[in-house]
C-alpha cells in the first residue's frame, strides 16, 4: 500500500499536531472501520477513518480522525491549502463526514458526471483502499497543501 515508500503509517493515538513517527502501515481495525495515517509533506500524519461497509465492491467513505480523542478531527486541524485541498478537505460539505473525492462512497452520490470527468479517481475494487489513500497522499504532498509552521 505504499508503506515501503513512507506514505502510510499505523494510526497511533497522538495529538494531530505531533509529527508522524515511522511505523509500517498496519491499519487499526474496528468492525467495519479501519484507520490509516497518511503523511503530509510537512511530516504531519492525517488519519483517515474509513467506513468499509460493503467493501470491496462498494467504495468506502472516509473522514479525518483524531485517534487520541477517538473523535472526528477538529475543523481547525484539517489540512489547509489551495483550490484542490479546499475542495477535498471541506468541513462545510456534509458537515465533514466524508472527503469530497470521486472514490468516496458518500461523495460520488449525485455526481454521475465524475465518472467521465475523473475516471482514474472513480472507485476500483481491484485497487482497493490503496487507491483512496494514494489520492489523499498525492494531495497532501502537492504544492496545493500549505505546510504548518514549525511549533
Amino acid at each position: 500500500l505504499g508503506a515501503q515508500r513512507g506514505r502510510l503509517h499505523h494510526a497511533q493515538r497522538r495529538s494531530p499536531n505531533q509529527r508522524q513517527e515511522e511505523h509500517p502501515a498496519q491499519p487499526h481495525e474496528s468492525g467495519q472501520h479501519v484507520q490509516f495515517g497518511v503523511a503530509a509533506k510537512d511530516e504531519r500524519a492525517f488519519v483517515l477513518r474509513f467506513d468499509c461497509g460493503g467493501y470491496p465492491q462498494n467504495p468506502p467513505t472516509a473522514r479525518l480522525w483524531d485517534t487520541a480523542a477517538n473523535t472526528p478531527l477538529p475543523l481547525g486541524d484539517w489540512p489547509k491549502g489551495g483550490v484542490r485541498i479546499a475542495a477535498v478537505f471541506n468541513p462545510n460539505w456534509k458537515s465533514g463526514v466524508a472527503l469530497y473525492l470521486p472514490c468516496d462512497r458518500t461523495a460520488i452520490e449525485g455526481h454521475d458526471d465524475w465518472r467521465h470527468e475523473h475516471p482514474a479517481k472513480i472507485w476500483n475494487p481491484a485497487k482497493g483502499i490503496a487507491q483512496y489513500v494514494e489520492i489523499v497522499h498525492e494531495l497532501l504532498q502537492s504544492r496545493d497543501y500549505i505546510a504548518r509552521a514549525a511549533a
